[in-house]
């Protein structure tokens, strides 16, 4: 797989949005939380979200096929 396909099936542009969201509840959870901590959390989430990403598409893939051949799964990319 290339490496552009599976960051458009993973959502790429969305994670910036995702690491933000886990570093403001962070900041406002628990302010005392140290670095290493946070920046672990905000990769397990950025992480979820594209495998989530992953499996939309994978589920999705007889509609994609019908509506969306353009996207990675159904284009056989």
């Amino acid at each position: 797989m290339k490496l552009a396909t599976a960051l458009r099936l993973s959502r790429a542009p969305d994670l910036p949005t995702v690491a933000i969201g886990a570093l403001t509840a962070a900041a406002l959870a628990a302010p005392q939380l140290p670095p290493v901590r946070t920046a672990l959390a905000c990769a397990g989430l950025c992480a979820m979200y594209a495998g989530g990403g992953w499996l939309d598409d994978a589920f999705d893939r007889d509609l994609d096929r019908a509506q969306r051949p353009g996207k990675p799964i159904p284009s056989g990319e």
